[in-house]
Formats: structure tokens, sequence, C-alpha cells
């Protein structure tokens, strides 16, 4: 089950989103929330200012898939602060798109990191509610977000439990 929970605070917004089990669960879906939530944590631990996303984008893709596993490409991080959606677009993958709207890392810059992996093929779809996403092969997914703050030398976590 995912939780995507939503904050509000004197004018400022945040985001964070878990992935858990309900009831037991096999060996490859205890891994493949295991994978996804190592790499929202590298990607953390990876950002300094001066850094390019791309790096960053290009260390999740890697580490995913060398895992198995793919990155959904439909659905990115992205800027928040006083406004829910805002520039610039984070994406969790490395690709032409990537490098054509990479941004460097700068301090006072606050945004979403948020890897949504899959354990089957990429393709997802949107179901006839108009808000499910689902995988197209139907098997297991996990999406895990922070929301960070770009400090001097790294990043704040704004949304540790």
């Amino acid at each position: 089950m995912t939780l995507d929970l939503g904050a509000f605070l004197d004018g400022y917004c945040a985001g964070r989103t878990i992935t858990v089990p309900v009831g037991p669960v096999d060996e490859e879906r205890a891994r493949l929330l295991r994978v996804t939530e190592q790499t929202l944590a590298m990607s953390i631990q990876e950002m300094r200012p001066g850094r390019n996303w791309s790096d960053i984008a290009k260390l999740i893709q890697k580490n995913v898939e060398s895992n198995g596993f793919n990155v959904v490409r439909e659905f990115v991080g992205r800027g928040v602060g006083k406004s829910w959606i805002d520039e610039p677009k984070v994406p969790n993958f490395y690709g032409s798109d990537t490098v054509r709207s990479d941004f460097k890392l700068r301090p006072g810059m606050t945004f979403t990191v948020e890897p949504i992996v899959l354990s089957g093929g990429r393709e997802i779809e949107l179901l006839q509610d108009g808000f499910t996403v689902v995988t197209r092969d139907r098997k297991p997914a996990a999406h895990v977000r922070h929301t960070v703050a770009v400090t001097g030398n790294g990043v704040d976590v704004l949304t540790k439990l």
C-alpha cells in the first residue's frame, strides 16, 4: 500500500510518500521495497551544491536497473515551496529529456525526490477513476518520496518521520 502524504504549514508545502507491505510479502516484494528505499537514501546522500541533477538521476536509474527493476518515466519529482507543483522537474532516470532540462543544485532549492520502482515492465496505465495508476502487467511497484532542501554543504530532508 502506498501512502502519499502532503503537509502545508505557514504558506509552505512538503510531501512524503512511503510504500508499506500489508500482511506478509514474498522475498521479491520485500526486495522491491528495500531497493526503492535504498535508492532514495542513496540519491539524497549524493546531493550537494553545484552537482547536476542528471548525475543523481543517472545513479538512481543505474541502482534500480542493476537490481533487476525499472523506473517509471511518466512521473517525476518537482520543485515545491509555496506552490505544490513548481519547477524544476526532478526525473528519476537519465535520458535526453533529463539532460535538456538539467539543473545544478544550489542552496535554497526545495524539491521532491521520488523514485517509483517497478518489478515488471515500465508501462503504466491510468484506471477509469482518473486517479489510480497501475502497472500495465499488474506486477508490484513501490514509490517513496522525500522533500529536501539544498543547503550550503548538502541537503536537509524536510519530511523525516
